[in-house]
């Protein structure tokens, strides 16, 4: 198959991340720190770029909508308030559909995403793992997910919730974060922001059309085996 790479730094693609902060009310005495993060990563933002803030407990609510007013979103940030439980599923489930639908009609070049920062197992919500991988697969944008874990002797890598965001982070080509403190939150931020603005669009023309439905992706760098590529792991054929 044919494929075409370019540099989206050389292309000069504008980002539209969306920040989504876990406010349910376990998150009460992390949420400065997170927040002054997110501010720090708002400001890093290139003046063609557009931001969406959000937050989550019981439900979502979004804060700003898109927008590359700098004060706006970080007035938005300054405005989540943790209490509630943590509907986890149901937020990103709402997040995803959305953006997908917004990505139908937008057709300009941009390099969407979803920065995700939450604390807990899923407390609240009606929505399975299942449909949120769905989801995922078919919105084609990077989520990238933060875990903010502060007690290592309780944390696991099996752990329901934290499985949840490294395989949704994979499969969508993002990446997952565990924060073991809260000095590594800002950290965690800044990697993201650098990786947002060092990525590839590719494409390839499959040989067999006649067969509609998911199909994996693999991505390889031929004598490069100390190399990781990541990348969305599937996606769905129409035709």
């Amino acid at each position: 198959p044919c494929v075409l790479a370019e540099r989206f730094g050389l292309i000069s693609a504008r980002l539209e991340p969306e920040a989504s902060v876990d406010a349910s009310g376990s998150m009460r005495d992390r949420l400065p720190v997170a927040q002054a993060a997110a501010i720090r990563f708002v400001d890093t933002l290139r003046p063609q770029d557009r931001a969406r803030v959000s937050q989550f407990n019981d439900h979502l609510e979004v804060l700003q909508d898109f927008t590359n007013d700098r004060e706006r979103l970080k007035g938005a940030i300054r405005r989540i308030r943790a209490q509630g439980a943590t509907a986890l599923h149901n937020a990103l489930f709402s997040s995803l559909t959305a953006i997908a639908k917004r990505r139908m009609v937008d057709r300009e070049l941009r390099r969407w995403a979803i920065v995700l920062l939450s604390d807990g197992t899923d407390t609240a919500s009606l929505i399975w793992e299942e449909q949120i991988l769905e989801v995922a697969r078919r919105a084609e944008l990077a989520v990238h997910t933060i875990s903010l874990t502060l007690e290592p002797a309780q944390y696991t890598r099996h752990d329901p919730a934290d499985r949840l965001l490294r395989v949704l982070a994979d499969e969508s080509g993002g990446q997952h974060h565990a924060a073991r403190s809260i000095s590594d939150v800002d950290l965690i931020y800044g990697r993201i922001r650098e990786e947002l603005r060092s990525l590839y669009t590719m494409g390839y023309a499959p040989p067999n059309t006649a067969n509609p439905g998911l199909r994996r992706i693999d991505v390889r760098v031929p004598g490069r085996k100390d190399l990781v590529v990541r990348h969305r792991r599937s996606y769905y054929s129409l035709h």
